[in-house]
């Protein structure tokens, strides 16, 4: 059931609902605990045992991702040079719950928060290649998984630089003239309109 905010859900499942729709239709993971990890605007994460995460839709708008995700996850796993959560459980919906749900491996990691420079800078490379190997994945195979081209209009610069300078007008009581300086010489430098690639943007 809906709720009176926008970013509540359409539907919620809880520990004891996730247990009963993984459980019957992935009987070898019935003997397995059911932990919940956290909710987003879109879904609701639960942890089985410790080898897999579940990811439940919670509004209809998230169902389309979450079909598109398990078509394209697997194909990524040649471009893919890092870990990352590979779907293996294709939930499909029932009377009891409206939408199909994904079972990922887990993947085991940290949050960068607090790093330092030092460290950040030994991550530089690894990351590099991670995104170039990830952009290297064919567009073409992309939108045949459902992939909409950069639905959120995220190459059009010359809109986005609008929108950064009323985000730094909000903000710059708050930063140092340094770090003022800084973002409107960056501003400054986006002469492009539009940056014209054949990308996608999930």
């Amino acid at each position: 059931m809906g709720g009176t905010n926008v970013w509540d859900a359409e539907w919620e499942v809880n520990e004891e609902q996730a247990r009963t729709l993984i459980g019957r239709q992935f009987p070898q993971l019935s003997s397995k605990q059911v932990k919940r990890l956290g909710w987003g605007w879109d879904n609701t994460v639960f942890l089985i045992g410790d080898e897999y995460v579940f990811r439940f839709p919670r509004r209809t708008i998230a169902v389309g991702s979450i079909r598109m995700e398990g078509k394209l996850l697997p194909k990524l796993e040649a471009y893919i040079t890092i870990p990352y959560p590979k779907p293996l459980f294709y939930g499909e919906a029932s009377d009891e719950y409206p939408a199909p749900f994904l079972g990922y491996a887990y993947v085991l990691g940290d949050f960068p928060i607090g790093l330092t420079e030092e460290r950040r800078a030994l991550s530089a490379e690894t990351l590099a290649k991670f995104l170039r190997r990830l952009h290297e994945f064919p567009v073409q195979a992309a939108l045949k998984c459902g992939v909409q081209q950069d639905h959120r209009n995220l190459t059009d610069i010359a809109s986005r630089k609008v929108k950064l300078e009323g985000f730094l007008s909000k903000v710059v009581e708050h930063l140092s003239p340094e770090e003022s300086g800084v973002i409107e010489a960056y501003i400054s430098r986006l002469q492009k309109d539009r940056v014209y690639r054949h990308h996608f943007v999930v």
